[in-house]
């Protein structure tokens, strides 16, 4: 296993730390970057190998409450936790 780089751990999803994503942020934002992929399949009732395996049924609801979660994460979490200077669980 190669440990020389960093491992970001999203909702039981492993993220490999690259280039692309050197810290919590990018890791977070490339998480949702990529499950935002598996709900415009579903949304057509499709998934693919391709995209992050979820634990759930591939369909147009299923797809909407995932798309609800990841915008709260997106639209209210990332800019209030990553523009704060000052965070409780450091």
């Amino acid at each position: 296993m190669n440990t020389s780089g960093l491992w970001w751990v999203t909702s039981h999803q492993l993220i490999s730390s690259t280039d692309d994503c050197p810290g919590p942020r990018e890791a977070l934002e490339g998480y949702i970057w990529e499950m935002r992929k598996w709900v415009a399949l579903a949304k057509q009732g499709k998934t693919s190998r391709k995209v992050i395996p979820v634990d759930m049924p591939a369909t147009p609801e299923w797809a909407e409450r995932l798309e609800l979660r990841l915008d709260a994460l997106e639209q209210k979490i990332i800019p209030s936790w990553f523009t704060s200077t000052k965070h409780d669980c450091a």
